[in-house]
This record gives C-alpha cells, sequence and structure tokens, in this order.
C-alpha cells in the first residue's frame, strides 16, 4: 500500500487496533505508567512494517522497528499518541491524511522493544 494512495479496501484493515493518548500519571517510581491512557477508540488497521535495526541503548539491546499503519480517518489523532495492537504498542510520530481529503490516515509509528519482551 503506497504512501499516498487515498482509497482502502475494507479486506486491508485486518488488525484490531487501539488507539490510546497516554496518561501524564505517575507510577512508584516517578515514572510514567505505559498502560494508563484515555482510549480514543477500537478500529480495524493495516499494519506494514517499513525497517528495523538493532540498537545498544543503556548496556541493553533493543529493537526498533518502523511500521506504516493505515486507519480510516478519524478525529484527534495526533503524533506521540500510541498504537496498542495486543501486547505490542507503537508510539506515532507522524500522522498523514493523504491528499487533506480525510479519508484515511497514514500514521508513521515506532515500535521499540527490549531484550528482555524478545527472550
Amino acid at each position: 500500500m503506497a504512501i499516498n494512495e487515498v482509497r482502502i479496501r475494507a479486506g486491508r484493515l485486518r488488525q484490531r487496533v487501539e488507539i490510546v493518548q497516554p496518561g501524564t500519571s505517575k507510577d512508584s517510581f516517578g515514572g510514567v505508567s505505559p498502560d494508563g491512557g484515555t482510549s480514543l477508540g477500537v478500529i480495524w488497521a493495516s499494519i506494514e512494517a517499513l525497517n528495523g535495526r538493532d540498537a545498544l541503548a543503556a548496556q541493553a539491546f533493543t529493537s526498533i522497528g518502523t511500521h506504516l499503519v493505515t486507519i480510516r480517518w478519524m478525529p484527534g489523532v495526533l503524533a506521540k499518541q500510541v498504537v496498542k495492537f495486543g501486547t505490542r504498542r507503537f508510539q506515532i510520530e507522524a500522522v498523514l491524511n493523504p491528499d487533506e481529503r480525510t479519508k484515511i490516515l497514514k500514521l508513521l509509528c515506532v515500535e521499540v522493544n527490549d531484550s528482555q519482551q524478545q527472550s
């Protein structure tokens, strides 16, 4: 599916995802709780891997994947929100509205997995 494609077939949207506005509540260590937040809705989407790489961060291997998530247009979707797909989390880095026609949204997302999740 091309990034500038405006029409979408229903069969292409085969994953159920949830769009979440991250919460600002702090956990017991002072960090933001990853499971907190406000759900904007559960919708059908297409998730497509664009690229991936491994990195060493804080003396632990981390796998970083870039994905394109395509959804039907809905108001209120912004960068820094999260797309939840099962146990996976994708942070939205950019929201594209091809041709500004409010038909579909293309979400450029980053999925980060630490080495503990992969073993």
